[in-house]
């Protein structure tokens, strides 16, 4: 990844653009002499946002089909993703796309999405009962995808058939996850 130019200073020819680069004043040496290079994760910050989202009956059950192809999973049906997409381009008035891309669930434009939620079986996209553990396995789902997926910084929750109180508890779940992680920023919107 680096060159050595006519000066003899080596050049960084691969963007870091996910780390701060430092060089330890230490071990700088003269003539061939050693330099450590240490990568550091940019400090990045979560964002939060509530989003008022439409009730399952105001949506076109033929865009919650349309959107309930799973691309990503091989063309799989999941009505229950179908729901939450369809919800979320009601939310925002952006068509969303598909996506093959693992990881990525749709596309906002060229944003790729990651969608948790909600709560609703795969097969007709109706609803559970959810108690307490599921509300804390769901927002488990948000944090690890918020540490560990590097393909999408935007997490859309979709918490329809939730209460307020177990709304309050996974979002409450969601930061107390995140509140020590130093990583890229992330996006997670919530839709009511």
């Amino acid at each position: 990844a680096t060159r050595a130019g006519a000066d003899g200073v080596a050049r960084i020819r691969r963007r870091l653009n996910q780390y701060k680069v430092e060089i330890d004043p230490n071990t700088l040496g003269m003539n061939g002499g050693n330099i450590r290079v240490a990568r550091k994760r940019l400090s990045g910050g979560t964002t939060i946002e509530t989003r008022k989202a439409p009730s399952r009956s105001e949506l076109s059950e033929e865009r919650i089909r349309e959107l309930g192809v799973n691309h990503e999973q091989g063309n799989v049906t999941d009505l229950r993703e179908g729901v939450g997409g369809a919800r979320y381009e009601q939310t925002t008035g952006n068509p969303l796309g598909p996506s093959t891309t693992e990881g990525v669930d749709f596309y906002d434009g060229d944003t790729p999405i990651s969608l948790k939620g909600p709560l609703a079986r795969k097969d007709t996209g109706e609803l559970l009962p959810i108690n307490d553990s599921m509300v804390d396995g769901l927002a488990d789902s948000v944090v690890k995808g918020a540490k560990t997926n590097t393909a999408t910084r935007d997490i859309v929750v979709d918490t329809l058939g939730l209460s307020d109180t177990q709304r309050h508890r996974l979002t409450e779940r969601i930061k107390g996850g995140l509140e020590n992680f130093d990583a890229m920023p992330t996006n997670i919107v919530i839709l009511e």
